[in-house]
């Protein structure tokens, strides 16, 4: 007894300027596709003849074929701007994200401000969102402001000391301040709230 899969492609376009991105055959004129997925490459002859009773085949005239351009959700300017700071949306631990702050801190002057991008606290070994007095284990001579990857943003003393932020700070319509026992911000600030130390971020200069 044999059982056996129809292995024939479900669909072979050709006549083709097919850009392939392939080192050894960049260009061609047909293409191949089983299941969803590319199977074969070449010229229109070598192609066509993996066709089988139920393979469609689509004439495209001369027509350009290129591979397909996925973009989830992408603003240039601020990826771009991302791109210039610290990255930590592969950090697995406080203690790593500190130790990325401490080799940034080491090449800024003092008072300039240190930029982090997309921390995840669920990845964290500590099992804990990271605090003001983490930060400043790492640095007190720069403002620290770490943006967590959605929504929340994590700053050393200096920061919200030169936002004017204290215990007597209210919360702003929108956000929080997470808060100490005695009311001194803890660092951590949400949603609305995050602005209160980013407005005293320097806007990029043009050369940026």
């Amino acid at each position: 007894m044999l059982i056996a899969r129809d292995l024939a492609p479900d669909l072979i376009i050709y006549n083709a300027v097919v850009y392939t991105l392939h080192r050894e055959l960049p260009q061609c004129s047909a293409v191949a596709c089983k299941d969803g997925r590319i199977v074969a490459i070449g010229d229109d002859a070598a192609v066509l003849a993996l066709a089988g009773q139920a393979t469609r085949r689509m004439d495209l005239n001369g027509r350009a074929v290129i591979p397909g351009i996925h973009d989830a959700h992408n603003h240039m300017l601020e990826m771009g701007l991302k791109l210039q700071r610290i990255g930590l949306d592969d950090c697995t631990s406080i203690a790593g994200m500190l130790e990325r702050v401490r080799v940034a801190a080491a090449v800024t002057p003092p008072g300039h401000w240190i930029i982090g991008e997309s921390w995840n606290e669920s990845l964290f070994q500590e099992g804990r969102l990271p605090n003001r007095h983490d930060l400043d284990a790492a640095t007190t001579a720069h403002p620290v402001l770490l943006k967590r990857f959605f929504n929340m943003d994590v700053v050393n003393s200096r920061a919200p000391e030169l936002a004017g932020v204290t215990a007597r700070t209210p919360d702003p319509a929108g956000g929080k301040i997470e808060r100490e026992a005695d009311g001194t911000p803890s660092g951590i600030l949400r949603a609305a709230a995050k602005e209160l130390c980013r407005r005293l971020i320097p806007r990029p200069t043009q050369e940026a």
